[in-house]
């Protein structure tokens, strides 16, 4: 018979999501406020999910309810699916979720990159196998020991030509990082609304580039985003 911790793995790469196990490399390469223990006293493990690829994301639009945040909703549904079991099997769980309007959002990136993932020049985060086709999901933070397989030495723009520079029809991507202002005003106006060419052009994870009815929802919902931070900010 399989522990509940089996079945939530196999269950995770149904749903088209994946995991990198947090322990104690993590926490060595994490500053002291994103450390395991900080961010849960009980934490013995976390487990940062993602959705790597296309899967998480057809399965949200093919369920896609008519409902503010809808994506968001969508991934809060999912975990909280995945997560009920653990606890029904006396494991302690608690779950951040790296949505905008989180009162106290956690800082994905950082976690991101104190696991071992690797910045680009896109503002994106890169995976080894899934490159920058994948998005955070949340993070479960644990009481049980997990083993940890840390990703070490990623560093994948270091030795690129860096062909997401010169793909961006408005220059808006450099080494030293991305101009959001003049790719947002380049999008409003209509461009790359079938996807970021810059991102399409990013030779890791090619393989698993997003189709393209989720470029489309991505590079809407994107501008939508943008748009409701910028009044939050206005009226703050």
């Amino acid at each position: 018979m399989k522990t509940a911790w089996e079945e939530f793995f196999a269950r995770l790469a149904g749903l088209g999501l994946d995991a990198l196990v947090l322990g104690p490399e993590y926490d060595a390469r994490a500053p002291a406020e994103l450390r395991l223990s900080s961010l849960a006293s009980f934490a013995r493990s976390g487990l940062l999910l993602l959705s790597g690829g296309a899967a998480f994301f057809e399965a949200f639009l093919r369920e896609r309810r008519n409902e503010p945040d809808p994506l968001d909703n969508f991934t809060r549904r999912s975990v909280e699916a995945l997560v009920e079991p653990l606890r029904r099997a006396g494991a302690r769980v608690d779950v951040r979720y790296p949505f905008w309007n989180e009162k106290s959002p956690l800082p994905f990136q950082a976690i991101a990159r104190a696991a071992g993932l690797a910045p680009s020049p896109l503002g994106l985060d890169l995976h080894p196998d899934f490159g920058p086709w994948m998005a955070y999901r949340a993070l479960l933070l644990v009481d049980a020991i997990l083993e940890e397989d840390p990703i070490v030495g990623f560093e994948p723009c270091a030795s690129c030509e860096a062909p997401c520079i010169p793909a961006c029809p408005v220059s808006a991507v450099e080494r030293r990082g991305w101009d959001a202002a003049r790719c947002f005003d380049h999008r409003l106006a209509g461009g790359c609304a079938d996807g970021c060419e810059s991102r399409l052009s990013c030779p890791v994870g090619a393989g698993h580039r997003y189709p393209l009815p989720v470029l489309r929802y991505f590079q809407a919902s994107g501008l939508a985003c943008a748009g409701i931070l910028e009044n939050s900010e206005s009226d703050a």
